[in-house]
């Protein structure tokens, strides 16, 4: 998030609304306790979508520096990269 210019004071923000993040799971027999969230991003949060497009930013360029090629669809038609994130 430097990188892109991201203040150090909102990537604390996040970091921190992220270190406190649990989640509960409803089931039949009642509610889990709290289950520490460690990885991916937040469901239902406004700020999920936006977080994950900055993570896959510069996946593109990371790709092509390490050697991946596109998919050439004839022509000048290339696909680098097909994403697909269900709640963006």
């Amino acid at each position: 998030m430097n990188k892109l210019g991201i203040s150090a004071k909102i990537i604390n923000i996040l970091r921190s609304l992220y270190d406190s993040a649990n989640l509960i799971v409803r089931c039949e027999e009642g509610h889990t306790r709290p289950i520490p969230v460690t990885m991916g991003v937040l469901q239902v949060d406004i700020l999920s979508p936006l977080l994950f497009s900055i993570y896959i930013s510069d996946l593109d360029k990371n790709m092509e520096e390490n050697g991946a090629s596109p998919l050439n669809m004839g022509g000048n038609n290339k696909i680098n990269q097909l994403l697909f994130a269900d709640d963006t």
